[in-house]
């Protein structure tokens, strides 16, 4: 009786202690507490049935309130990145991530997003989030927008859906 009450106190207690938060919402945390010339960097891979099919690194800087960024993708197997850069004041880019934290993508490629936050001063956050989640990404590359079939822009690799060649 007392080993049934200690495991079912101890599974609630795990319970509410190991809620993991999505990508997109750990990174608007981050991004929430930049100062001004504060850095944060993103890497990121897309992980599919036959293993990683795309990565990307976005990094960041806050230069007068608002977050400049660069995001580079890497379509696996191939060596010039799918570049983008642009600005966005702080709280537009918090409210846009914690949107798309919301949202689930309406198609699904592969399995998985690991990723790695790098903030100043901070140790690094590893996690691993579902491939759902991958709107964030859309954030980061404003000008796919105008193509017509945006996710095969935006994402390279994701063609294969998540097959390597």
């Amino acid at each position: 009786m007392a080993k049934a009450y200690l495991f079912t106190l101890l599974g609630l207690v795990l319970m509410t202690t190991s809620i993991d938060a999505s990508i997109s919402d750990n990174l608007a945390n981050h991004i929430s507490a930049m100062q001004e010339g504060d850095h944060l960097s993103v890497r990121y891979t897309f992980e599919g049935c036959f293993g990683r099919y795309h990565d990307g690194l976005i990094e960041m800087e806050m230069i007068e309130g608002s977050i400049r960024y660069k995001n580079h993708s890497y379509a696996d197997k191939k060596a010039e990145a799918f570049t983008q850069s642009g600005s966005f004041p702080k709280a537009i880019l918090i409210s846009r991530l914690k949107s798309a934290s919301q949202l689930n993508s309406r198609t699904i490629y592969g399995n998985q997003i690991n990723y790695e936050i790098n903030a100043t001063g901070q140790e690094p956050l590893r996690g691993t989030d579902r491939i759902e989640q991958r709107n964030f990404i859309k954030i980061f590359h404003p000008f796919s927008s105008f193509q017509q079939d945006q996710d095969q822009m935006i994402i390279p690799g994701l063609s294969t859906g998540g097959f390597v060649k």
